[in-house]
């Protein structure tokens, strides 16, 4: 499609599709107190016919675009202007597209999505109901069930002192909800993040450190972690490094760093595991139009091929998805270092017949 027809298509798409999608809001905002809780009754069906209407519009603009980017983001910053009426009375969805601590997904939002319960009434709480049923609504607290059952196994499979690293904590609700310590051994995490606020959050939650668990608190940039010497040098390495929200925000030249980077601060038979989610199992619409939320998109196949790039094994790779399907968790393990010459067991030679043997090998041949 050339360039030069789409103000056209643009201005088409304002004057009937978003028209007739903020008349349905405006007529479904006067039926809703705006102090009533909201309820999935008729009206929330009602809300979720129109957003499935809104997102085939926004997809078929989309596509007729084309590849420009600039009036694509254009175009949806103009959108999420035109219903902002209706999105902001949403805690939810305002609080994604203003950023209040610079990113989307901050420990807040993070936290209102664990728990599973709208925070705003009227027309905004419908949509802080639809918000948490959407697939990556559903995917994250999956994903952190997942990461629950992998630390409770990882736990239960190594003795004694585990010390584990989370990058890009947030609010560290895996442990707020509880994992098991078998008897007999001491972890201790170390919760890194840069948000001052975030890890504030998490330390007030969190229970109180004992002999059993204990918990560290970093202010830290994840992306020094790409060259992790002075990260090693005041903290050590670790048994777990894991990190479920950072990585699909992240380049791929940032991510093969970053993923090398963290191998070397793992021990010895160490794991690293970390999380992405699948491009094809989830509708990026509704993320990008109603609200400002982008990530990058990668499949299964780009996600491993970003480790062999940072120099795993193919055979050191593992995936599971988590309860939805939307959320991929790999982990790769760290091997002891394992000689791979030949091992030496013939009688020790004199120095004479060494240096004998050196000097027939630099005769030229």
């Amino acid at each position: 499609m050339s360039i030069a027809f789409q103000p056209d298509l643009v201005e088409n798409f304002f004057a009937v599709d978003v028209a007739a999608f903020t008349a349905g809001l405006a007529k479904l905002d006067e039926q809703i107190d705006s102090h009533e809780v909201p309820t999935r009754d008729s009206r929330y069906l009602a809300l979720l016919d129109l957003l499935d209407q809104n997102r085939a519009a926004c997809r078929r603009l989309e596509a007729e675009i084309g590849g420009s980017e600039v009036t694509l983001r254009e175009t949806q910053r103009r959108f999420q202007e035109a219903i902002s009426p209706w999105f902001q009375q949403s805690w939810m969805m305002n609080h994604a597209l203003t950023k209040p601590q610079g990113y989307a997904g901050d420990y807040q939002m993070l936290t209102t999505i664990y728990e599973r319960e709208a925070k705003s009434t009227g027309l905004g709480g419908l949509l802080d109901l639809f918000f948490l049923q959407t697939e990556l609504g559903r995917a994250v607290p999956a994903r952190k069930d997942a990461l629950q059952d992998f630390l409770n196994s990882e736990f239960a499979a190594r003795e004694g002192e585990i010390a584990v690293l989370d990058v890009a904590c947030g609010p560290c609700r895996e442990f707020a909800d509880g994992v098991a310590v078998p008897p007999g051994r001491s972890v201790q995490v170390t919760f890194v993040d840069y948000d001052e606020d975030s890890l504030a959050y998490a330390q007030e939650s969190l229970p109180e450190s004992n002999d059993t668990l204990g918990f560290h608190f970093v202010r830290y940039n994840a992306l020094r972690m790409q060259a992790p010497a002075r990260f090693i040098g005041e903290h050590g390495k670790f048994d777990i490094v894991y990190s479920v929200g950072l990585c699909d925000y992240l380049n791929d030249r940032q991510l093969i760093a970053m993923l090398r980077g963290w191998r070397g601060m793992l021990r010895d038979d160490g794991v690293l595991y970390v999380a992405f989610k699948d491009m094809n199992c989830y509708d990026k619409t509704d993320y990008q139009w109603l609200v400002d939320w982008f990530f990058l998109e990668r499949d299964e196949e780009d996600c491993r091929q970003l480790f062999v790039d940072a120099g795993y094994a193919p055979g050191e790779i593992a995936m599971q998805r988590d309860e939805t399907g939307i959320i991929m968790n790999f982990s790769a393990r760290q091997t002891p270092a394992r000689r791979i010459d030949a091992p030496h067991d013939a009688v020790p030679r004199s120095a004479a017949d060494s240096v004998q043997e050196s000097q027939t090998q630099r005769l030229p041949k």
